[in-house]
């Protein structure tokens, strides 16, 4: 009896040992996991920096961009503090920025499908830094295209408003009624019977 529960005893110290080890393996395989992607991402950087590096050295140009991006922070400089947006308004386009990561996203992800959106991001910000003034011009150039869209939708939509009733542009939702010809009889009616 007291060989089995020696055995017993020790068969549960090694199933604890056992399990503890299994838990450890867990933890260390989560952050070798982690580690790679680290090791991965630090890869695609490097690899965005050295085009970067590369793109500098070939092109002997005094500045790569930043006197667009000046020319574009003077621009918003001066800006009046936000009203209360319509929900029924157009969207503006955002920023140039934004618009290369809509356009670019797609790529980093199937490039990259195991990283977040935090790091696809920064990989964006990353890439959108090495590129010279004429590979941002084409960005430049759509967001002019889509800006100016922007601006004819507001001027149509302006105009929608200053068309509208009053209580329209207020901002207070009114509820199109649909007149059906019923209605239109009964009303008409009506009005006989107060001649």
């Amino acid at each position: 009896m007291t060989e089995d529960f020696k055995h017993k005893t020790k068969y549960d110290e090694l199933k604890k040992r056992y399990r503890a080890i299994e838990e450890e393996n867990e933890i260390l395989e989560q952050k070798l996991c982690k580690a790679r992607r680290h090791i991965k991402r630090l890869r695609l950087e490097r690899s965005l920096l050295l085009e970067r590096v590369d793109k500098v050295n070939n092109d002997h140009h005094s500045d790569s961009g930043s006197e667009i991006l000046h020319n574009d922070f003077e621009k918003h400089k001066n800006v009046k503090p936000k009203k209360k947006k319509d929900p029924n308004a157009p969207k503006g386009p955002g920023n140039v920025f934004f618009l290369f990561c809509r356009m670019e996203r797609d790529k980093i992800k199937v490039e990259n499908p195991e990283e977040n959106i935090g790091d696809v991001t920064r990989l964006l910000a990353l890439k959108w830094k090495g590129l010279t003034k004429e590979e941002k011009k084409v960005y430049y150039d759509t967001f002019k295209k889509e800006m100016d869209e922007y601006e004819e939708a507001m001027k149509s939509y302006k105009e929608g408003l200053i068309d509208s009733p009053p209580h329209i542009q207020n901002d207070i939702p009114m509820i199109q009624h649909q007149q059906h010809p019923e209605d239109i009889f009964i009303l008409n009616t009506e009005n006989e019977h107060t001649l």
